[in-house]
């Protein structure tokens, strides 16, 4: 049986297919008493879209919870993070070992990204039909 990932959230909106839900991430110690006082405890709003056939039974300010399960997350993960850092590395260090100065290597390591990205967006619908939420009702 695959792990599942669950957040909870509150809709924003909602149209035919696609559903707006603002989560909130807490840190680990949001739920200590003395967290008010705290300057280390912390809570960030993300609000993601969700593409769902069933989108339109789904109300303003309803509680729900959204699942992913790992290996969705691994593959997003893997797109939006470790290739780009392994592409910018690799291409760094190739500058770097043909004598470019550090400057022009760093340009053109981060130059290298643009066709990555580029890829990314011409394939993003193809991309958002292999990485996607799923919702459930709180």
């Amino acid at each position: 049986m695959e792990q599942v990932v669950r957040h909870e959230g509150i809709v924003l909106s909602a149209s035919d297919e696609h559903v707006r839900i603002k989560i909130v991430q807490h840190s680990s110690c949001a739920s200590c008493q003395v967290s008010s006082r705290c300057q280390l405890s912390e809570s960030k709003e993300k609000i993601i879209e969700v593409f769902d056939t069933h989108a339109s039974t789904y109300q303003t300010g309803t509680p729900v919870v959204v699942c992913v399960t790992r290996h969705v997350a691994l593959r997003a993960l893997l797109l939006s993070f470790i290739l780009p850092l392994f592409i910018l590395l690799t291409t760094l260090s190739v500058f770097l070992w043909q004598s470019f100065n550090e400057g022009i290597a760093s340009l053109l390591a981060l130059g290298s990204l643009l066709p990555y990205y580029g890829l990314l967006w011409i394939f993003r619908r193809k991309i958002a039909k292999t990485v996607s939420f799923h919702l459930e009702h709180a």
